[in-house]
This record gives structure tokens, C-alpha cells and sequence, in this order.
């Protein structure tokens, strides 16, 4: 007897949608990955108020964002920003700092993860990176190679990875 529907009237069979056994179909590339997280890093270097605008977006081993960090004055320091009597230099937090710290302080291990930002890391970031365990740093820019020789040294002592990101067709 054949199906029939609430009316009574025969019910249709449904045909049976093809499995697609092709499962990399919807994975995204390595090149993607990278493009995706250097792009929510430099979503995060906008939040600054500071005129050196720099965003880090801290990975794991799985693609799930840990945190996020950008430049930005310690909490109460913000009069120094507009100060130009000042160095602002001494009183900002860099953005790598900041996702570290964030992390960290709601105890998520960063051992072996990876860390996106728009510009290389300077001597005293690369020391918080190598810290805490942090195993690869992808970078977009970097300033003069003079200026990031001590952070690269540091990274190369304590083997970890950096290398510069490059957009597809660049």
C-alpha cells in the first residue's frame, strides 16, 4: 500500500540527496586560515587610540581564537596618550601583551599555539611570546630589520617559528 498523506491523498517520495564524499569540500585552505586570522587581527588594531595602530589574534592548535589584543594605554594611564610632553611609548600596552595577558588570566595554556600580528613583535614582546609557550608568530609587517633583530634572535634561541604573512596573488 502506498504512503499517503494527512488528506489522504498519495505522499510523494522524496529522492535522497547524494553524499558528497568529497570531505575537503568545505575545509578551508592554509592560506585561508592565515588570511582569516590576520584579518581579525587587523580588525582588532582599529580599537586603538594610539597612532602606532597594531592588532594580535592568539590561535591553538584546533583553529579556535584564544584572544585578541591591540595597542592600548594601561587602565588609568590614558591622560599620557594625548600628553605630548610624554613618551607614549612607555606607558602603552602592546597588543601582543594584551592577548597574552587576557588569556591568561582565564588560565587558558598557550603552549604550542600560534600567534597573528600586524606588525613583528619588538624584543620585549618576543620575550612574552617565548614565555609563555607560544610556538609560531606570523607577522604582516615588520620595521626595519635593525629594529626586530633582537626579537628574531630570541625567536630563532627558543625555535619558534616566525615567518611573514603573504596574501594569495602578492
Amino acid at each position: 500500500m502506498a504512503e499517503t498523506s494527512y488528506n489522504g491523498s498519495p505522499r510523494k517520495k522524496k529522492k535522497k540527496k547524494k553524499k558528497n564524499n568529497n570531505n575537503n569540500s568545505n575545509k578551508m585552505s592554509y592560506d585561508d586560515w592565515d588570511k582569516y586570522f590576520m584579518s581579525v587581527a587587523a580588525l582588532f588594531m582599529k580599537y586603538t587610540n594610539c597612532s602606532r595602530q597594531v592588532g594580535a589574534c592568539i590561535v591553538d592548535n584546533n583553529k579556535k581564537i584564544i584572544s585578541c589584543g591591540y595597542n592600548e594605554m594601561s587602565r588609568g594611564c590614558s591622560e599620557f596618550c594625548w600628553n605630548k610632553n610624554s613618551r607614549r611609548g612607555f606607558y602603552v600596552c602592546h597588543a601582543e601583551l594584551n592577548a597574552i595577558i587576557d588569556a591568561m588570566i582565564t588560565s587558558i595554556d598557550l603552549n604550542k599555539c600560534t600567534i597573528y600580528v600586524t606588525l613583528f613583535p619588538c624584543n620585549e614582546c618576543a620575550k612574552l611570546i617565548i614565555r609563555s609557550g607560544i610556538k609560531t608568530v606570523i607577522y604582516a609587517s615588520a620595521k626595519l630589520e635593525t629594529q626586530t633583530e633582537a626579537a628574531r634572535r630570541m625567536f630563532n634561541a627558543a625555535d619558534v617559528t616566525i615567518r611573514q604573512y603573504k596574501p594569495k596573488g602578492s
